[in-house]
């Protein structure tokens, strides 16, 4: 891979995150705005209808394969403090729940649904994320569909 595209990939990855990061509950919404008026303390808003978070997989799942590539911690590191957030606000007795408030600790509006997604994606690829083998399943010969299911790849 380019380093150019390995540069704007990873500045697309930090990206992703500060839109957990500067959420109080260091959750992302479901939809982030930028601010293309110039910089500002403001750079990133949200806006009230979108700060709900349905603990979709697709940050984690880049998290996952950035580590899996470079074998840099940093991305566990990432993955760990968003993985606490889910703990400490999504998580409920007998599963964890959506949020519809990710701008406010104190008012998170759970929404009692666990979308199958948590289960059988996000949760998965925090599990690929932080295992002691990056190389857990080999990237050259699987590749993930959509749900992340595993498919092999085969050679014509």
């Amino acid at each position: 891979m380019p380093q150019s595209h390995l540069k704007l990939a990873n500045d697309l990855l930090e990206t992703c995150y500060q839109t957990y990061m500067k959420q109080p509950t260091k959750l992302a919404p479901e939809i982030t705005y930028f601010n293309l008026e110039g910089e500002s303390a403001t750079d990133i808003y949200v806006k009230a209808a979108d700060a709900h978070n349905l603990q979709r997989p697709e940050f984690i799942e880049s998290l996952y394969y950035f580590y899996a590539i470079t074998g840099n911690k940093s991305y566990q590191d990432m993955g760990w403090d968003i993985f606490q957030a889910f703990e400490k606000y999504t998580r409920v007795a007998h599963g964890y729940t959506s949020i519809g408030n990710v701008k406010n600790a104190l008012n998170l509006r759970p929404k009692d649904m666990m979308e199958t997604f948590w289960l059988g994606e996000t949760l998965k690829y925090f599990y690929l994320l932080f295992s002691d083998d990056r190389n857990e399943v080999d990237l050259n010969k699987f590749v993930f569909n959509t749900e992340a299911h595993l498919i092999p790849i085969h050679d014509n």
